[in-house]
């Protein structure tokens, strides 16, 4: 388990320790933490603190009746971070019977969250496991009496550094899903044979550049290697390698599973011998046939002359239950950005100059050029920060929720590193902070062993070597 793992596990179960659970119901709630912020690190980066808190105050509303409204709940779950959190008022949109406000929101130019609830003005279509949009986007609270669910939406692809305080925001949403919930199931590999199974061609949609394009696409026949996985959402239907060799997994969803808004995954295959297989090249398809809706995938460099030389254990991802709502939803709001403390220094390290550290409430971030842009470098070391009171605050550098960006020159729009490309100018390194701090009392950081002093001037002093690792 990572550290930012363990860290947010003991966050919840002192949380937790607060409620009367039975052994049962605790452990359900530790387990399904651990699956949120396993769906989350697949997606995008997020503020583990704030997530950890809002996984704890989202299973504690349905582990007691609610009381307090959502609100109240929002105030308990932000903790530390609440008192910089805007409060939106009167940013609402209606469609569908369905009602979205959003209530705070928590951002810097690093990005952050926006609160939002849904409250349906018809009654019984929302659930505890609905979702915003898509399975990216799920509940953290709901409170059943009325009807309302509370949704954490990550604000980390605002183009940051771009926002400024009062400009205007803008969210869009076309569907709510009802329910999403999660699945994982380890796959009967002794039921693959280098055997050539019967395919169909099926009609399916794409959109490229907003545009909608119908193609066919090449899907098992279902039913010819039929298993329970051990799971009530799914089952296994077909599993092998099609008329052209490729190698295919097909999933039969249950009655009122959605497949067109559902994700499946699967563990990186294990290569039993040395050979260059490149990119997987997934091909996802969702179809109907006879019936009943299946979710087949389709890896184009796994084929058959490998047969015996790979296998993939488990398999996972959100099924959507019921009827999407779809509509029109959009709410525009103006940000209050957290304030920043900015310091200018000239320091090298690990063949980088760091030329900007920017401090928040919420989160730090290092500017820094690479000293050869054809061998760039990464700072991505754990995060040391030191608070006038001498207490000290150490982040762990995770590259699933911290985020490293990686400019082509000093002046260039923000964009995301690419493993092996070269002709960088420099990086940004944003660490997440588990509680929020006033940025005024930080009187150095230490960046892995690195120890940088910071002046009230807005300068830094001169950088020296700590004997460890800051714990």
């Amino acid at each position: 388990m990572s550290r930012n793992k363990q860290s947010m596990h003991a966050e919840l179960e002192t949380a937790l320790s607060e409620l009367h659970l039975s052994t049962e119901r605790w452990e359900a709630i530790l387990a399904a933490a651990g699956r949120m912020t396993e769906r989350e690190n697949r997606r995008r980066p997020l503020r583990t603190g704030l997530m950890a808190a809002a996984i704890c105050a989202a299973l504690a509303v349905t582990a007691v009746a609610v009381s307090p409204p959502l609100r109240e709940t929002l105030i308990q779950f932000l903790g530390s971070f609440e008192p910089y959190a805007q409060e939106v008022e009167g940013v609402s949109a209606t469609d569908q019977g369905i009602e979205l406000r959003v209530v705070r929101v928590l951002a810097d130019k690093n990005g952050g969250t926006a609160y939002l609830e849904a409250e349906d003005l018809a009654g019984e279509r929302l659930h505890e496991s609905a979702a915003l949009e898509s399975y990216r986007d799920p509940c953290i609270a709901y409170d059943a009496e009325a009807d309302t669910a509370l949704f954490a939406l990550a604000l980390d692809d605002i183009a940051p550094c771009q926002m400024e305080t009062g400009d205007v925001y803008t969210l869009e949403f076309s569907r709510i899903l009802p329910s999403v919930e999660p699945f994982f199931a380890h796959l009967p590999w002794e039921l693959l044979t280098g055997e050539r199974l019967d395919t169909l061609t099926v009609a399916t949609e794409k959109y490229i550049s907003g545009e909608k394009r119908e193609e066919t696409r090449t899907v098992l026949v279902p039913g010819q290697t039929p298993a329970e996985l051990g799971t009530e959402l799914c089952s296994l239907s077909s599993m092998g390698f099609d008329q052209d060799g490729a190698f295919h997994i097909q999933l039969r969803l249950a009655d009122g599973i959605g497949g067109e808004y559902s994700y499946v995954q699967t563990d990186m295959p294990q290569m039993q011998i040395e050979w260059e297989v490149g990119a997987i090249g997934e091909i996802h398809t969702t179809f109907q046939w006879e019936g009943i809706s299946y979710y087949d995938i389709r890896f184009r460099t796994l084929t058959a002359e490998h047969f015996g030389q790979f296998r993939i254990d488990h398999i996972w991802g959100e099924m959507t239950m019921g009827q999407p709502i779809e509509g029109e939803w959009t709410l525009s709001f103006p940000l209050e950005l957290l304030q920043e403390r900015t310091i200018a220094l000239e320091e090298k390290l690990n063949r980088q100059v760091i030329r900007e550290i920017t401090l928040t409430a919420t989160s730090l971030k290092t500017h820094a050029q690479f000293e050869d842009p054809d061998y760039p470098t990464c700072n991505g070391f754990p995060l040391t920060v030191y608070l006038t009171d001498g207490s000290t605050m150490v982040i762990p550098y995770n590259g699933n929720c911290d985020r490293r960006t990686v400019f082509f020159t000093e002046e260039d729009t923000l964009t995301y590193y690419a493993p092996g490309n070269k002709d960088r100018w420099g990086e940004d390194i944003v660490w997440y902070f588990p509680r929020a701090i006033d940025p005024r009392e930080v009187t150095g950081i230490a960046i892995g062993q690195r120890y940088l002093p910071m002046n009230q001037d807005g300068t830094a002093g001169p950088g020296c070597w700590l004997d460890r690792l800051p714990e």
